[in-house]
């Protein structure tokens, strides 16, 4: 795959992949136009290898400091600007902003006296063209702090480096071989120039040897079958104007980067695209680590409505509860209340009946009202009439039985009285006759006539029975007999009514209860029932969807992942 065909392929997969996600650091960096990426050659070497001075050599004046002692002690950029007449210095702080500077300060910050990293903008020449960047960097040998890490992390950004390696050492140093052992060096063999600077310290046949023996050591060093440009430059005396010193490096240097720029930014822009292939792979895996479910939050809620749900039901059975036993305690209450009524029913008289009855009524009120009140404090309930079935039709039997015992009574003293009066044979007769039309005390009133006559016809008792005649008709025993058995008649027939009344009342009024209590309560109680277990339907529903929505974006994150990886792999 050619690199046009490996940057549109990686440029359109990164493209859709930042498409899905916010990672808006990597994305801006990916819509740079690669039109304006810049080609930066980076100068390296040893401290007082010649480097600066071999960049002053280019721009053909000093700009940059340059002795033999650790000068350069950070990162100066050198650019060619189109239209440009004079040089512009600028500072750049940690924000990246860009500060103009007088040389002076320009001098202090290159030399470490102050602190930041330094741009020198240059009007273009053959050798130095626009877009094209000449890094200037540290010392890798420098016993200086932080200025070997200052350049090795520029390492990655170089598109091409030129390797400064003093004349006067005449042989490739330790941090050299050391560096070139670095992975970020692999493609960047075909893109280094190995110039030996200071050529003039040596006469012309050693000079020679030296770059014979550093070559041998580099072609040992590389084990490649590139071929190792080595050049051997003068830089101060090209400044000094002998441009000769210089023109070999000059020529080389033309070929290797400024006639190649198209492929050059090709390459560079590959390499742009790599580095954010590989900014995206660290945020997928780190967006990846970050996908995993919390449950925490659906299982609190789940807690919440369970115990909401348990309260719920919890208050039903504790108010079913209740009110069985209310409706127990107020039968119980009634069934005392009628007790305590049945000796005024018993010993009613027909026409006391109406306001026994009335009695019963108003007891039984204030007996419901009450125990009403004590349930559901402030609730009224309009009771009308005690059970009017059951009530009338204990009045009327309550009456019928007055009425039979009072004939049956009257009946009876009469045939008694008249017995006795009459004497024998003709008042037994009669007795018999009228005793038989009195149902109630049929047995008693035969068994006393049939007596009485047998005693009547004995004339030694006959004047007796006269008087006691004249004391049946004075004080009437039967009649009295007669009231007793009304009233245990009466007491029988309360004993097995009231009760029943009692019982219906209290069951009435507490289906009016659940009644009021299925509007006041209960139905309230079901909705909120019915809201909560919706509520835990739709909870345990949505965690089902994220866990399922989670594995879906898992599985594209680990997709996205495993595309960019293999593209990643490709060689352009």
């Amino acid at each position: 795959m050619n690199t046009t065909d490996y940057n549109n392929s990686l440029s359109t997969l990164i493209h859709r992949v930042l498409a899905r996600y916010s990672f808006p650091s990597i994305s801006e960096q990916f819509c740079q136009n690669a039109e304006k990426l810049k080609m930066r050659i980076g100068f390296v070497g040893e401290f007082s290898s010649g480097k600066s001075t071999l960049i002053n050599a280019m721009l053909g004046k000093k700009l940059l400091p340059s002795r033999i002692d650790p000068t350069t002690a950070t990162i100066i950029t050198v650019e060619a600007v189109e239209n440009l007449e004079s040089p512009c210095r600028f500072s750049v702080q940690s924000d990246g902003k860009e500060t103009p500077v007088s040389a002076e300060i320009f001098s202090e910050i290159a030399t470490g006296k102050k602190t930041g990293s330094l741009v020198l903008n240059v009007p273009p020449n053959p050798t130095l063209i626009p877009g094209l960047q000449l890094i200037d960097s540290p010392g890798l040998n420098s016993l200086m702090g932080g200025h070997s890490e200052a350049t090795l992390t520029q390492l990655s950004l170089f598109d091409g480096l030129v390797i400064c390696l003093s004349t006067a050492h005449g042989t490739v140093p330790a941090s050299i071989f050391e560096f070139l052992k670095r992975e970020e060096i692999r493609d960047l063999k075909h893109r280094i120039l190995f110039v030996l600077t200071f050529s003039d310290t040596k006469p012309h046949e050693s000079s020679d040897k030296v770059r014979k023996d550093i070559e041998a050591q580099l072609y040992e060093a590389f084990q490649s079958s590139v071929p190792l440009k080595i050049l051997l430059t003068n830089a101060p005396a090209s400044l000094s104007g002998d441009l000769e010193q210089l023109k070999e490096y000059t020529s080389v240097f033309r070929s290797t980067f400024v006639e190649q720029k198209k492929a050059l930014l090709m390459e560079r822009h590959a390499k742009h695209l790599r580095h954010i292939g590989a900014l995206l792979i660290t945020a997928l895996h780190s967006y990846l680590e970050g996908l995993d479910f919390n449950s925490a939050e659906f299982e609190q809620k789940e807690r919440d409505l369970l115990l909401q749900i348990q309260a719920i039901n919890q208050a039903r059975t504790k108010e079913n509860q209740r009110l069985e036993e209310w409706h127990l305690a107020f039968r119980k209450a009634l069934a005392t209340e009628a007790d305590m009524l049945r000796p005024r029913f018993a010993n009613a008289e027909v026409e006391d009946l109406p306001a026994a009855y009335a009695e019963l009524d108003s007891a039984f009120k204030k007996v419901a009202e009450k125990h009403l009140n004590n349930y559901s404090p402030g609730r009224t309930l309009d009771l009308g009439p005690i059970p009017s079935a059951q009530a009338s039709a204990l009045l009327e039997q309550l009456k019928t039985h007055a009425k039979y015992v009072d004939k049956a009574v009257f009946f009876t003293t009469l045939a008694v009285t008249a017995a006795v009066t009459a004497g024998a044979g003709a008042g037994g007769a009669v007795a018999t006759e009228v005793g038989g039309a009195a149902a109630a005390t049929q047995v008693v009133a035969k068994q006393t006539v049939k007596h009485t006559a047998k005693q009547a016809a004995k004339s030694i008792f006959k004047k007796s029975l006269i008087i006691v005649a004249h004391i049946i008709k004075e004080y009437n025993p039967l009649e009295i007999s007669g009231y007793l058995v009304k009233r245990q008649l009466n007491d029988q027939e309360i004993a097995k009514q009231l009760p029943q009344i009692a019982g219906n009342l209290a069951d009435s009024i507490l289906l009016d209860l659940q009644s009021h209590l299925e509007q006041t309560c209960f139905r309230p109680l079901s909705n909120q029932l019915a809201a909560h277990e919706d509520g835990l339907r739709e909870t345990r529903a949505a965690r089902e969807l994220s866990v399922q929505n989670l594995r879906t974006k898992r599985n594209e994150v680990q997709k996205d992942l495993q595309d960019i990886t293999a593209a990643m792999r490709q060689t352009s």
